[in-house]
């Protein structure tokens, strides 16, 4: 069993955006059970490049570039070997099913070091209604880590919100940071099309919502086919006052895309990664649900979920209901108050 100070630890982590987020729990519980310990995650550059000082992992390394599918051979190459030896414990939610990489990876448990290889699914088997989230943070029983808080929160820092506050110059007209218009952040799309409501719905709920103070940002995302443009020509019609209000964001950073979300009164969005995203830092989330099951992959946080076929009559009450409490103040999670005072989190600098 490893010590509870000053371990090196290696996360391997290959999801998408949406595993990810739902991975932020299990990886805030293992910092509070070694909260001395350097945290290096091995994923892809984008989504997990994120994660970097935003949450408790104080390194993103690219999986890609250590070459880690070489272990699927039975082997262990030397300069993998040497690498993973650095590394007092090694979590790997990445290799669960195959014999080969199991035996490889377990191999190296049986020297000095690593003293601990955990290999464990990346996401609950087919049938199980336990929230991803939850059963993420179940695999690491074996180190002693014990949850806290199963809800995915986000750390962003300041240049995220610098970032984000200059796409918004156009867009707030006469509000500024100290004093904004009302910001709804709309994402049309997903990984995969059946979780898409129709965007003809999508236009429908804006245009009801549509108020002369209030702004509206449209994301774009590298899945999302021509979707988020459709809804934009939907919603502005021949309205050219309208289109002042509008603005579509086409596949920003993650960091930027998550201070956007951070700044907004409601986010309107499907089963998808950039709606775990929004949930994680913070905003009021409107998910619908229309293909997945919420009890395993809903969103967490300040989050009204709406599944199976949900009416845009629907999903206006709920949004009206979020929209009616106001503009939400920044909380640390969302909005570091200076440069000089960036996170104000356990997470490392």
């Amino acid at each position: 069993m490893p010590h509870a100070n000053k371990e090196r630890i290696l996360v391997i982590h290959v999801g998408a955006l949406g595993d990810c987020i739902l991975a932020l729990p299990a990886l805030a519980a293992l910092r509070r059970r070694f909260p001395e310990a350097y945290i290096e995650l091995a994923g892809y550059l984008s989504p997990h490049g994120l994660l970097e000082r935003r949450s408790p992992v104080n390194r993103v390394i690219s999986v890609e570039t250590l070459g880690l599918h070489r272990i699927f051979s039975g082997a262990v190459p030397e300069d993998v070997a040497t690498y993973l030896r650095s590394f007092d414990v090694i979590i790997s939610w990445f290799g669960y099913g195959d014999d080969a990489y199991r035996r490889a990876l377990e191999s190296l448990g049986q020297e000095d070091r690593p003293r601990h290889v955990l290999i464990a699914r990346s996401r609950p088997p087919e049938g199980s209604r336990e929230h991803a989230a939850d059963y993420v943070l179940g695999t690491l029983a074996p180190l002693g880590v014990e949850a806290e808080d199963r809800t995915p929160r986000l750390m962003l820092l300041p240049e995220d919100h610098e970032a984000a506050e200059q796409i918004l110059q156009d867009l707030w007209g006469e509000g500024s940071p100290e004093r904004p218009v009302p910001l709804i952040v709309v994402h049309p799309g997903s990984g995969s099309p059946r979780k898409c409501w129709p965007v003809e719905y999508f236009a429908q709920l804006v245009r009801a919502l549509d108020q002369p103070d209030r702004r509206f940002l449209i994301i774009e995302g590298p899945a999302d086919g021509d979707r988020a443009r459709r809804l934009l020509a939907l919603c502005l019609g021949d309205d050219s006052d309208r289109s002042r209000r509008f603005l579509l964001v086409t596949r920003p950073p993650l960091p930027q895309l998550a201070a956007l979300c951070a700044r907004a009164q409601l986010f309107i969005g499907n089963d998808s990664g950039v709606t775990h995203l929004a949930a994680a830092v913070g905003a009021p989330v409107i998910a619908l649900f229309i293909a997945t099951d919420p009890v395993c992959w809903g969103p967490r946080g300040r989050v009204r979920i709406l599944d199976g076929t949900p009416s845009v009559a629907d999903a206006l009450t709920a949004s009206v209901h979020v929209l009616e409490q106001g503009i939400p103040d920044f909380d640390l999670t969302r909005r570091p108050r200076s440069r000089s005072d960036p996170i104000r989190s356990p997470y490392p600098r």
